[in-house]
């Protein structure tokens, strides 16, 4: 049998994996700007560009209880499902929102050059002060 968890428990979690993708988006892009400014390249292959999509779900953990919880509250019968059939509604549109905020962050990654932020980064002011 499995142990249940608190709600509060999954709150925490939550946001603690919502504060990792916060992090690694900043982290990655911060790092690929510089490596752009000292390099005029760089390269994104990496797993913590998956920043975005961390901050979504984590988001969502804390703001909604988990799927089975959910299930469970309606007074559904989960024994019979597994895997993505388990998944509700609502945490799918969850992981959708996450999956276009990858893509988006991926489109604004491979774009950061050709940006204006990178323009305003790369001034020498803004340099100095980093």
């Amino acid at each position: 049998m499995r142990k249940e968890i608190s709600r509060f428990q999954e709150q925490c979690v939550g946001a603690v994996i919502a504060l990792v993708g916060m992090y690694l988006t900043y982290e990655v892009y911060t790092d690929l700007l510089a490596k752009l400014a000292q390099y005029g390249e760089a390269r994104l292959v990496s797993i913590q560009s998956m920043g975005p999509a961390f901050v979504v779900v984590g988001i969502g953990m804390f703001l909604f209880p988990l799927y089975r919880r959910e299930r469970l509250a309606r007074g559904e019968d989960i024994t019979h499902l597994k895997g993505y059939a388990l998944i509700t509604t609502k945490w799918k549109v969850i992981l959708a929102i996450g999956i276009i905020a990858e893509i988006a962050y991926i489109y604004i990654l491979m774009n950061a050059g050709k940006s204006s932020l990178y323009s305003i980064m790369n001034t020498k002011y803004i340099n100095d002060f980093l």
